[in-house]
């Protein structure tokens, strides 16, 4: 599109349900001064979006982590759901959420982070990239307990912009185009100058 997003449309026989999903280039290499300021973002979203669809019959599912989002929901309803999401998305006020989110993560931190699946998965990140760097990062209590709703404002101001991101949409063969809707607010998402990683990937691990 004109603002730099790119657009991706899948169509196949196989699609019971409609899917929409987005995803960053920026990675997580660049949330630096705090590990997990990218996920609050998310879960902010996540908090607002379940909010915005009790009740309404959409159907929609969703997952959401640091570096984008996946939603699944009735096809018969996907231009209803799928606005209703990017809306939130490019105009919302999630960030609002911060408070009651970070008071939620921190009173769930225990029974994720001493899951046995996730002791394994940390101790390997940590291990091929080390704590110093991001995908080595531990989330920790006081982590969370330092991440401030001026934090979470300025990682999506920074990053989450239609130039640095890729939008795939899976219908059935039968579902019409883009929605005339999406299209219009999609177009209308400013884009913004794309921050470099102050922190390289490694271009294999180490």
């Amino acid at each position: 599109m004109e603002n730099g997003l790119e657009v991706v449309r899948l169509q196949s026989d196989g699609f019971e349900r409609a899917g929409l999903s987005m995803q960053w280039d920026f990675r997580p290499a660049l949330q630096l001064e705090r590990a997990g300021v990218g996920e609050a973002w998310s879960r902010c979203l996540s908090a607002a979006w379940a909010a915005d669809t009790l009740g309404k019959g959409y159907g929609l599912e969703w997952s959401v982590t640091e570096t984008g989002f996946i939603a699944e929901g009735n096809a018969d309803s996907q231009e209803e759901w799928g606005l209703m999401l990017l809306s939130e998305l490019i105009d919302g006020d999630a960030d609002a959420e911060w408070e009651r989110v970070q008071r939620e993560w921190l009173n769930q931190w225990d029974v994720q982070y001493l899951d046995p699946d996730r002791i394994i998965e940390r101790a390997r990140t940590w291990s091929v990239f080390s704590a110093r760097h991001p995908l080595g990062e531990l989330t920790q209590a006081s982590t969370i307990e330092t991440i401030s709703r001026s934090d979470v404002q300025a990682f999506e101001a920074a990053y989450w912009h239609p130039n640095n991101a890729r939008l795939a949409w899976a219908t059935s063969r039968e579902a019409a185009g883009l929605p005339d809707s999406w299209t219009n607010t999609l177009l209308a998402w400013p884009s913004r100058e794309v921050q470099k990683a102050a922190i390289p990937l490694p271009s294999r691990p180490r």
